[in-house]
């Protein structure tokens, strides 16, 4: 037997039928009818969040849709490096520190060695006079292994002999470690400046040694020649007694130190451009601080007389290593016309010039001397020293020409 089946057009009829009769129903709302709308609003925004942030993965869009935005996946996380690990020093494991091998010089020794102690008399730069006779004097001690007997002897090594023996015996014996007082008459020479004669000593065998690291370096006296005669004026001693003048103006004694008018001290201990420092008073006179600029003492008159001498040593004080100038001696006699004497030029050199000028032409007459520098220029360490400025009356005359 055949199923019956109801033709879909009656279907659709009935329906309809069953719709019509409702909306003449029951017109109370039902609760649950208000409620499911706003679940369903609910439900189909929270699904509309989550479509957001995860799309599913059979959405495929036709061919007339809008393509879903694609979302930019999350970072993946970067791998962390895992440190290797160390394996714990055990606490009861002693700390090795290695032992640092030191090694001690071996101390050198020589057999004969000398070591300089001191100048017992005439210490370098001490002022003798020409001719004059003199004992030098060192203190030297034995730092070799051997002792020297009377065999050894000082010799002259090289310089200025200033009329020494080329040897001279020790008097006694000197045991390592001993000091002793060697000593060898000389004579100064004639001519002022600068001298120096270098000794060594020698042993028995005539081996000649020395002091220093090599045992080779001589030791030497060192002075200066100058004529001191009969002080008859000292101009350092006397200085303020003289009127003190720039170009222009008159100038205090003392001086202002560091005046840009320019100044003169009594230096009692000067220095040397070399460093040597000596215990005889000089005068330091600086220009004023311009262009050419000068400085001038002229001293009260002196009556001349026959063997004076002028006499001094010239240069630029130490630390001035900018200096240049020139000194001038000069005279007047009565208030007549300024003349000069002599000029020296001095730089920063270590050196110094000998100012010697023989005053026998101005004999019997009263003399105002004047004491002038000057700038070469721009004033720029201009510190002049006149270094033991006098005058004598020599006991050796060295006549030297007059400038007119």
């Amino acid at each position: 037997m055949k199923p019956k089946y109801i033709p879909v057009t009656m279907l659709a009829v009935l329906i309809v039928t069953i719709l019509a009769c409702g909306q003449g129903g029951i017109t109370t709302p039902d609760a649950a009818a208000t409620l499911n709308p706003q679940y369903t609003a609910a439900a189909q925004t929270l699904e509309a969040m989550l479509t957001q942030s995860a799309p599913l993965a059979s959405a495929t869009p036709g061919e007339n849709d809008t393509p879903a935005p694609t979302n930019t996946p999350f970072p993946t996380n970067t791998p962390v490096t895992v440190l290797p690990t160390f394996t714990p020093i055990p606490t009861n494991t002693p700390l090795v520190i290695p032992t640092v091998q030191v090694n001690t010089p071996t101390p050198v020794t020589r057999c004969d060695w000398a070591q300089f102690e001191k100048d017992v008399s005439y210490p370098d730069g001490t002022i003798v006079g020409p001719g004059k006779k003199f004992t030098k004097t060192w203190r030297i001690k034995n730092i070799g292994t051997c002792t020297w007997t009377t065999a050894y002897s000082l010799v002259f090594a090289d310089g200025n002999a200033m009329n020494g023996p080329a040897s001279v015996k020790l008097t006694g014996s000197v045991a390592p470690g001993q000091t002793v007082d060697i000593s060898v008459d000389l004579v100064a020479p004639d001519t002022e400046g600068d001298y120096r004669g270098n000794w060594k000593l020698r042993n028995a065998n005539s081996v000649i040694f020395g002091v220093g690291k090599t045992a080779n370096n001589p030791f030497w006296v060192d002075i200066k020649v100058s004529d001191q005669g009969n002080l008859i004026y000292d101009f350092a001693a006397n200085y303020c007694d003289a009127t003190w003048r720039n170009g222009t103006d008159k100038l205090p004694c003392p001086g202002n130190e560091g005046s840009k008018d320019g100044f003169v001290l009594h230096i009692k201990n000067p220095v040397f451009e070399n460093g040597y420092k000596d215990n005889e008073p000089a005068l330091l006179t600086v220009p004023e601080r311009i262009k050419d600029g000068v400085i001038q003492g002229k001293f009260p008159a002196i009556r001349v007389k026959q063997g004076y001498h002028f006499k001094a040593f010239v240069l630029c004080e130490n630390g001035a290593p900018k200096c240049n100038v020139a000194f001038r001696l000069s005279y007047q006699i009565g208030s007549g016309q300024i003349k000069k004497l002599g000029e020296w030029k001095e730089v920063y050199d270590d050196k110094y010039s000998i100012v010697d000028v023989n005053l026998g032409s101005l004999a019997g007459k009263d003399v105002k001397f004047i004491l002038v520098v000057l700038a070469n220029g721009q004033p720029t360490d201009d510190y002049a020293l006149w270094f033991a400025p006098r005058i004598v009356q020599t006991l050796n005359p060295t006549p030297l020409a007059v400038m007119p």
